[in-house]
């Protein structure tokens, strides 16, 4: 796409600065072809703060392909490019060895390193869909979020029954990101949980309710 092309372009600049948020754009804009450009970075741009954002921006991308990628770089010696590797994979893989901790050296890491490596050789080749359900079981709220999130923008059949099961879960954001993931099926069930959610104890999914049905009934025009 043009949009990627002026991106890639724009990375050709001297400054650390200007590269760092191009790549958390490429993050944010989620597209494909940004895969080996942001792995290119990671490996080879000479700034830290332009690895770190590589990482993370892997992680946003969401392709099974570059967990390779991510946990090498949970074997760096540089502690915030393996605590951003952390928080990438916890998007990308919905999944986080308690054993490994990033705030260690990777000498002291075998055990957490050989743990995450057994998880991918049971876990590649298998759809990200089946990654994202054993996510939603998580003891950690923002991998539970993830999960959700996922399922919504799939736009998968099933996605809706997880957006309406995740209403049960007890952290705000995690119901207040299932809420917002309705508007990616705008059905009369759809609608109905939207309703409910007006009614949420905390205002997040709420808010989140207010979003959806403005968006899937129309905003309502303001008095003249």
């Amino acid at each position: 796409p043009a949009d990627i092309t002026r991106l890639q372009a724009a990375l050709t600049s001297r400054s650390p600065e200007v590269r760092k948020n191009v790549v958390i754009l490429m993050g944010k804009t989620r597209f494909p072809e940004s895969r080996d450009t942001l792995l290119g970075l990671l490996s080879n741009d000479p700034e830290d703060t332009v690895r770190h954002a590589a990482v993370l921006a892997l992680g946003e991308l969401g392709l099974p392909e570059t967990v390779p990628a991510c946990l090498k770089a949970l074997e760096s010696p540089d502690k915030f490019l393996r605590e951003h590797a952390v928080l990438a994979l916890d998007r990308l893989t919905f999944h986080r060895e308690e054993e490994y901790r990033y705030d260690r050296p990777p000498s002291e890491q075998k055990e957490g390193l050989a743990s995450w490596k057994a998880w991918w050789e049971t876990h590649r080749g298998a759809p990200r869909w089946d990654w994202a359900q054993e996510g939603r079981e998580s003891e950690i709220p923002d991998i539970r979020r993830y999960a959700v999130e996922a399922a919504a923008r799939s736009r998968d059949p099933r996605a809706l029954a997880v957006l309406l099961a995740a209403f049960g879960d007890e952290d705000a954001q995690v119901r207040a990101t299932a809420t917002d993931g309705l508007a990616a099926f705008p059905t009369e069930e759809a609608v109905s949980a939207a309703v409910e959610r007006l009614e949420d104890p905390s205002w997040e999914p709420r808010c989140a309710a207010i979003r959806v049905l403005r968006a899937v009934l129309g905003k309502p025009q303001e008095d003249e």
